[in-house]
């Protein structure tokens, strides 16, 4: 496992030591989820902002129109 040592300052120090006392957990796990959600977060918003691009997009729409069709003509056999 790697260790990071971590400058915080007065109001990030005070946060940590809420979601601690909240928490129960330690300091250590306290970052790694932060860490972790904040990464999860960053993903979701790039996949929203390209669903976005695609659903915005005529062509794509057509295609995916299309490929629903053929997909329900084959569901009846």
């Amino acid at each position: 496992m790697t260790q990071l040592a971590v400058r915080l300052d007065s109001a990030t120090s005070a946060a940590l030591g809420r979601l601690t006392e909240h928490t129960g957990q330690t300091r250590s796990e306290v970052v790694r989820d932060a860490i972790i959600e904040f990464d999860r977060a960053k993903l979701i918003a790039q996949m929203r902002r390209e669903s976005l691009e695609v659903s915005d997009d005529d062509a794509d729409r057509a295609e995916v129109r299309a490929v629903f069709n053929d997909m329900r003509s084959r569901r009846a056999w």
